[in-house]
């Protein structure tokens, strides 16, 4: 394993495929910190931390190709999503979040 995208695809309302950068996505973030916390100093018992990891689809992908024997050296981990519009994974403005406060 040696390269994690750094965006995911999904379609637009249009239909289009767009790319949507991770780092955008705060549960990315999130999950990243964790995740090299844990590798740092351990922050949880291992099988919580893995229980977590496989919840990933491509982490979990990997694991089974791995347990399967498979060689994973130098493959590329890439995610699309099918359910869900690219809009409404962009950040929201703060405008947007003003207006959602005021309005509900």
């Amino acid at each position: 394993m040696s390269h994690f995208v750094e965006s995911v695809s999904a379609k637009n309302r249009s239909g289009e495929w767009v790319l949507v950068p991770l780092a955008s996505q705060e549960i990315y973030q999130l999950a990243l910190t964790l995740a090299r916390e844990h590798r740092g100093v351990g922050l949880m018992d291992h099988e919580v931390f893995k229980a977590l990891a496989l919840r990933c689809s491509q982490i979990d992908a990997v694991s089974k190709a791995l347990n399967a024997g498979a060689d994973v050296r130098g493959a590329t981990v890439a995610a699309a999503l099918i359910e869900i519009a690219a809009e409404d994974l962009e950040p929201e403005s703060w405008f947007g979040r003003i207006k959602r406060a005021m309005v509900g």
